[in-house]
């Protein structure tokens, strides 16, 4: 049995997307059984509910090599051989059945077998009919359109943000007749970039989240221009859309210059 006992607590939706598929990933691919708690993804996609209940609660954790963090339960429970550090190079290597993992799943030898096994992924994540319905609904008459995913907020905090100017710079050589839809956390954005007459999605009747219906939209888009968000990265690998991001990556190097270059997800 592989877990991941922090699904829906440990970051934001794109980074539980890795988390999910990274774990099911590696437990299907080496013939393990698996099991999940409730997460973000159960309340736009179909997934197969198999939750963990009690099943997991014994079972060793390993923190992955992008976890560097020492917390209060590995000091606990590391002396009983309940806790360890390990990496997924070394699991995918030399698989260990029965453990729960922690930490982000986006390294490189993570990045890898998604990339290896898109198509399988790509399956998992069908949205429920009713979501995808209402959203082509919306959307008649607007495709093709080219997406802009400006992120603020935490990542301008963290000195990762890219600058708007950056996207307005690539938008005209990208767009062509294409229309264009922004996602952003800040509502200054829209203004910003008004000069493109960005398009705005409010479709009736519909039981989901204002992020469910960006990620739909990044989605089906034609192109993106992102930040490097794990949150475009994903809409990117599950569609087909021209992808235009700096590099996936929580921390930038001392006096990296962000740029939006074309990028395979």
């Amino acid at each position: 049995m592989i877990t991941f006992r922090n699904l829906g607590t440990l970051g934001r939706f794109g980074n539980q997307l890795f988390q999910y598929a990274g774990v099911r990933l590696y437990a299907e691919l080496n013939g393990f059984s698996w099991a999940l708690p409730a997460w973000s993804g159960d309340a736009i996609f179909t997934l197969p509910q198999h939750h963990p209940g009690i099943r997991t609660l014994g079972l060793p954790t390993v923190q992955l090599s992008d976890m560097t963090a020492t917390g209060w339960r590995e000091r606990l429970l590391r002396p009983f051989g309940l806790w360890r550090r390990g990496s997924m190079g070394a699991l995918w290597t030399h698989p260990h059945d029965n453990i729960n993992l922690y930490g982000y799943l986006q390294d490189d030898s993570s990045l890898e077998k998604l990339r290896e096994h898109r198509n399988r992924v790509r399956a998992w994540f069908a949205y429920q009919p009713r979501i995808d319905k209402a959203l082509r609904e919306a959307t008649a008459g607007r495709s093709p359109w080219v997406a802009l995913h400006i992120r603020r907020g935490d990542l301008v905090q963290r000195g990762i943000a890219v600058p708007i100017e950056r996207y307005l710079e690539l938008l005209p050589t990208i767009r062509g007749t294409r229309s264009v839809f922004i996602a952003s956390d800040d509502p200054g954005v829209i203004a910003a970039c008004a000069a493109h007459s960005p398009f705005t999605v409010h479709p009736a009747r519909i039981d989901a989240p204002a992020w469910a219906i960006d990620f739909w939209m990044l989605h089906h888009a034609d192109a993106i221009l992102a930040g490097g968000s794990t949150f475009s990265w994903w809409a990117a690998y599950l569609g087909s859309a021209d992808y235009y991001a700096p590099p996936l990556t929580h921390q930038w190097p001392d006096g990296y210059q962000p740029t939006l270059t074309h990028r395979t997800p």
